[in-house]
């Protein structure tokens, strides 16, 4: 099953830098105006997302896929360069402590290819923290890694949206 987040419904996280609502338009012939969460360059800056875990989830590892282009307002150039993106989720039931640990950071890297363009992770596994299970509340920190020397992208990067898959062991939700 796959849980599609849009970036707009993400809250910033109080501790690192602050990252931006973002609307642009993209596109030089057929416009697209484009909504997002925008990552300044090297600067750790992330977005918490809270949802209940579905019925159908199972436990277990999440799959995630994250969605994003390079900021219209930033100068073109620098294809083949990459953004570090990491990301880490906990899951709390009823009575669980705010305070539970998270999962480990995954730190998934991807290149800009063109300019203007969507571009979309590889799919990458996060193992939350805590014993992840249904009707729980799922706590993800998507990260820019901008102070990591691997994250070259020298400018602002837009969060649009993350796909996120687990594996369902019911048949409804």
């Amino acid at each position: 099953q796959t849980v599609n987040i849009l970036a707009i419904g993400t809250t910033a996280r109080l501790s690192g830098g602050t990252p931006t609502q973002y609307l642009q338009e993209h596109g030089t012939t057929n416009k697209k105006p484009v909504p997002g969460i925008e990552f300044p360059d090297g600067v750790d800056t992330g977005v918490v997302i809270m949802f209940p875990t579905p019925k159908s989830y199972g436990g277990g590892p999440l799959d995630f896929q994250i969605h994003w282009a390079q900021s219209k307002s930033e100068a073109v150039g620098q294809i083949g360069n990459n953004v570090r993106w990491r990301i880490r989720a906990v899951s709390l039931a009823s009575g669980d402590s705010f305070d539970t640990a998270m999962g480990a950071y995954v730190v998934q890297a991807d290149a800009k290819t063109e300019e203007d363009r969507l571009e979309i992770t590889a799919e990458f596994t996060v193992t939350p923290g805590n014993s992840p299970a249904h009707s729980e509340l799922m706590i993800v920190e998507i990260e820019r890694n901008g102070p990591d020397t691997d994250d070259t992208l020298d400018s602002n990067v837009v969060l649009i949206a993350a796909a996120m898959k687990y594996t369902a062991t019911a048949a409804v939700d």
